[in-house]
């Protein structure tokens, strides 16, 4: 092997190495980025199971709230014959 081969042969491995490190550095970020992301999926989801609950809860209200309303429509008529 020549000097000028061996020579370009070293420039090779220094830029390949520059290479890996850099893609270790996009690595490193992209990992960090995933987390983020994960933790907002987290939050995301725990915020959506709350409002899950605050529906099943104005559901309830709301079946209670047309049940008080039926009654005392059935029951008003009763009044009408009431002396005033």
């Amino acid at each position: 092997m020549t000097d000028n081969e061996k020579e370009r042969i070293a420039v090779l491995e220094t830029q390949i190495q520059h290479l890996r490190e850099e893609a270790e550095k996009t690595a490193a970020i992209q990992d960090r980025k995933i987390d983020k992301l994960v933790a907002r999926q987290d939050e995301m989801y725990n915020l959506m199971m709350q409002t899950k609950g605050g529906w099943r809860t104005l559901a309830v209200l709301a079946g209670v709230s047309g049940l008080f309303g039926g009654i005392l429509v059935k029951i008003a008529p009763l009044f009408a014959h009431l002396p005033k």
